[in-house]
């Protein structure tokens, strides 16, 4: 059973997701302790299936949204390492107060391990285990790897800044923009002070740990065996292991671990032996005091059905009356809350033009319960998102849907089938064909390289190695042109894991052409200037005499962000991007 709603918190409220046992619970609960950043973002799927399982087997699970993060107020550089730990003992002490919990396991993932870890003395309700997925040992090291990525991404647009100068900037207490998440320097601080090796943690605590990999006769890693033996060495019941699977928390698509979530299902039947105390049954009844559907900040949770799935969604907005409405749908390896937040703060910017905004989890995807059946199989999840606004918010009459990537195309198919659909906004739209895709990488990125002062001194310095250049090169041109390569393979939807749809790959971009030849509402069409599949997608056009003849329709509005990417993750772009689908949305209404 799928439950979500909002403790009261200093920021407005914190968000709960909570998968309930059907029957007796167990009087030991589980609170998970979640991944920093885009790990959160794209790990939110195999924690709801993980979720799932232990409820199944009787626990009761929390999925909390620390202040800043998910679905939960306030925002990144308003938090920091205090102000997480104050927001797991305030949801302990809620589980507290429910009156069925007398114990919990805390299950951490990626940095949640460490603040898990740094947590586990200060809780109102002792703790039965620590369970540790790909656990970080040194938030030293995590802070450098999360800046890394501003630096590569400086590196690709000409900028060059190294990690120490980046650190610098953050001793100046101003956000530093990462991948579109603020960071400051007191949260940043507070995670570089914590190493795994240096936390004590209480004696006989049973501790499990397991890290993922691709090939099962690898080992744990060096610094996991070794924390494990001190562990051991005083008194701490702690096993680790390796299972098959994804790295489902950093991998592009979504990535999947069926057998993590087979062994962590194991280590919750050991926490409860033949008349054992400690994770005992407890009662039936749980009524949930204090948790609210609607947060200070006005959002509000809302679970609705959809072939027998119960699929989550936040509503923005509902108090607004409007007979125009926005629906959010989610595509690629993210979910509702969407890659740096970007889908909140899109809902908030077209709650406050006034028009009432759902984002949701399709079947499958994020908190979600269902069937993955790719973005081609959503028909139906797009239908009871607008049953479901309509419900909350009457004066709704018809809605424009948004969708990024595959999204978009999720939504361009659906559209001709409801009139209640009077708009389309599609960011940067999935029309994947391997020959596509080799085109647009030629024009992008080798021709660009070809016109690069950069490149030119490589070449005049004699630092250039052309075998492996020419050799890649090769490979493209051969694609582009339509030789058949085993990439014609990949699946036409960007999320790996998901059946593979009927339609082949390449025809997406005529698919994509017909059914928006078949709407009759208005489309904008956003394009970044610095994106693959948007310059993909623009290919398309030029070569698809059906897609071409859209793009330059009456209804269709074109609008290129030249300096934005594909997530639009600069705070610039985002408020160029929300800014330009407001002013569409304001001219359906």
């Amino acid at each position: 059973m799928l439950r979500t709603g909002y403790l009261d918190s200093p920021a407005g409220g914190l968000h709960l997701t909570l998968h309930l046992p059907e029957g007796q619970r167990s009087a030991c609960w589980v609170v998970h302790v979640p991944a920093f950043g885009e790990e959160m973002n794209k790990s939110r799927h195999m924690v709801a299936r993980q979720a799932r399982r232990l409820a199944a087997a009787g626990a009761t699970v929390i999925i909390p949204d620390l202040t800043g993060t998910g679905d939960s107020s306030g925002t990144l550089d308003q938090a920091d390492w205090a102000t997480w730990q104050d927001d797991l003992e305030r949801v302990v002490e809620w589980a507290r107060a429910q009156g069925g919990a007398s114990a919990l396991v805390l299950w951490g993932l990626r940095l949640g391990c460490l603040l898990a870890a740094d947590t586990v003395g200060r809780l109102a309700l002792p703790v039965a285990a620590l369970w540790f997925w790909q656990p970080v040992h040194s938030g030293k090291q995590h802070i450098n790897q999360f800046l890394r990525l501003r630096a590569m991404a400086g590196l690709t647009g000409g900028a060059s800044e190294s990690v120490a100068q980046l650190r610098s900037a953050l001793l100046l207490e101003e956000p530093l923009e990462v991948a579109g998440y603020p960071l400051r320097g007191a949260l940043a601080a507070g995670i570089d002070a914590r190493e795994l090796s240096s936390l004590e943690l209480p004696a006989n605590l049973p501790v499990r740990v397991a890290e993922v990999v691709s090939d099962v006769s690898r080992s744990l890693t060096p610094v996991t065996s070794r924390q494990l033996e001190d562990w051991k060495a005083v008194g701490i019941d702690a096993q680790g292991a390796v299972v098959k699977g994804d790295p489902f928390w950093t991998t592009q698509e979504l990535g999947f671990a069926p057998e993590l979530l087979e062994h962590t299902v194991g280590w919750w039947r050991e926490l409860q032996p033949v008349g054992g105390e400690v994770c005992k049954a407890g009662s039936s009844l749980l009524a949930l005091a204090g948790l609210s559907s609607q947060a200070a900040s006005g959002w509000r949770t809302t679970v609705f059905e959809c072939s027998e799935s119960s699929l989550a969604g936040i509503l923005h907005g509902g108090d607004v009356l409007s007979a125009l409405g926005v629906i959010i749908v989610v595509g690629g390896p993210q979910y509702r809350v969407g890659s740096h937040r970007q889908f909140v703060s899109l809902a908030e910017a077209f709650a406050g033009a006034g028009f009432p905004t759902l984002r949701f989890d399709y079947r499958g995807m994020g908190d979600s319960a269902g069937e993955l059946a790719g973005f081609t199989g959503i028909d139906d999840d797009i239908r009871c998102a607008i049953d479901a606004l309509q419900a909350q918010c009457t004066d709704v009459e018809r809605v424009v849907l948004w969708g990024l990537c595959d999204a978009a195309s999720a939504a361009v198919f659906y559209a001709p089938r409801d009139p209640r659909v009077a708009g389309l906004v599609l960011a940067n739209p999935w029309v994947y064909s391997p020959q596509g895709q080799a085109k647009a990488y030629l024009r992008r990125y080798y021709l660009q390289r070809l016109l690069s002062r950069e490149f030119w001194g490589k070449v005049f310095s004699g630092k250039f190695a052309p075998g492996a250049s020419l050799a890649s090169l090769r490979r493209m041109l051969r694609t582009a042109l339509g030789a058949r390569e085993s990439a014609d393979t990949r699946p036409v939807s960007p999320a790996a894991g998901a059946p593979a749809s009927p339609a082949p790959a390449t025809d997406l971009a005529q698919r994509f052409a017909g059914s928006l030849a078949r709407f009759r509402g208005r489309r904008l069409l956003l394009i970044s200037g610095k994106d693959l599949t948007a310059a993909e997608f623009l290919a398309a056009g030029r070569e698809n005499g059906l897609l071409g003849k859209q793009l330059g329709a009456a209804e269709t509005i074109l609008s290129t962000l030249p300096v934005a990417d594909h997530t639009f993750s600069t705070a610039a772009a985002t408020r160029e991007m929300e800014g330009v689908c407001v002013e569409f949305v304001k001219s359906v209404s």
